[in-house]
């Protein structure tokens, strides 16, 4: 019993050594794809790449969507096995570098012959000991473009518009302003094409003008409320533009102007004979 105890504390104090190794030398996960869109009832190969991953002992997680989990494969120095698959994946295995307890970077890989609609969406790895999360892979090819329109005079009507472009649509678009205590002023359904004004007053109506594209009006523009940056997103994939107001100008006093075009001179002077300007 002993001799078990003390195999155990060695164990735990080895894989806590272990730990703490990769962790001073900033390990990292990479999300890489075999295309860069995903085609419904295509093929598709995802691999993630740990980098800095001597002495690695972590699950690898790949996961879709809102945090769905496809599959993990897990490492133990150098012994990697094969942990979960879902039903929808086709295929994981350990690559390059997985053997090898010594090796700084480790593959791991995930295949899906025949994608489905709901594969078709946004990818990453997870490594969960580590709190290490990779990039988004987004194999929607998501396309979108807000526009907002010239300079407009308080009270006026004007319009934004948002386009967007995917393999597979989005189930949603939102569409935020720049102020106020809700900014999401919009949201749009894409199946049922029908878009919900959330703060209106009679201020804003949304609708589709075409299959792909959707017209925000604003019926009496208030410069405080609606100049500044617009937004229109579908999750975390989105697009911005600046809506300017007519006679916005700066509210700097002469005599500030002045100063701020001195230090810019005086920096300049500075750097131009290779000195340090803290000012700047």
């Amino acid at each position: 019993m002993s001799r078990r105890r003390l195999i155990l504390s060695v164990t735990v104090v080895l894989s806590a050594c272990l730990v703490a190794v990769t962790s001073d030398r900033d390990i990292s996960a990479v999300l890489t794809g075999s295309s860069a869109v995903g085609h419904e009832g295509g093929f598709y190969n995802f691999t993630c790449t740990v980098r800095n991953a001597a002495g690695f002992t972590d699950g690898v997680q790949f996961k879709k969507g809102e945090g769905f989990l496809m599959a993990t494969l897990y490492q133990v120095v150098a012994s990697c096995t094969k942990q979960y698959s879902s039903y929808r994946t086709s295929g994981i295995q350990c690559g390059l570098g997985t053997n090898n307890g010594s090796a700084q970077t480790k593959r791991y890989h995930m295949w899906i012959i025949n994608l489905k609609k709901a594969d078709v969406t946004l990818w990453w790895c997870h490594l969960p000991t580590f709190g290490v999360r990779s990039n988004i892979l987004d194999i929607t090819g998501l396309k979108i473009r807000i526009n907002c329109s010239g300079e407009t005079s308080a009270g006026q009507t004007t319009h934004l518009t948002c386009m967007f472009t995917a393999e597979v649509q989005p189930t949603k678009i939102v569409l935020y302003s720049p102020s106020g205590p809700t900014p999401e002023i919009a949201s749009c359904d894409i199946a049922f094409r029908e878009c919900h004004v959330v703060r209106s007053h009679g201020n804003y109506s949304a609708e589709f003008t075409a299959d792909n594209k959707i017209t925000l009006t604003i019926h009496a523009f208030d410069s405080e409320r609606d100049a500044g940056i617009w937004k229109c997103t579908s999750g975390i994939k989105g697009d911005t533009c600046y809506k300017p107001s007519v006679g916005v100008v700066s509210c700097l006093p002469s005599n500030t102007s002045i100063m701020l075009q001195f230090i810019a001179i005086f920096c300049t002077m500075v750097i131009t004979k290779n000195y340090a300007c803290g000012v700047c």
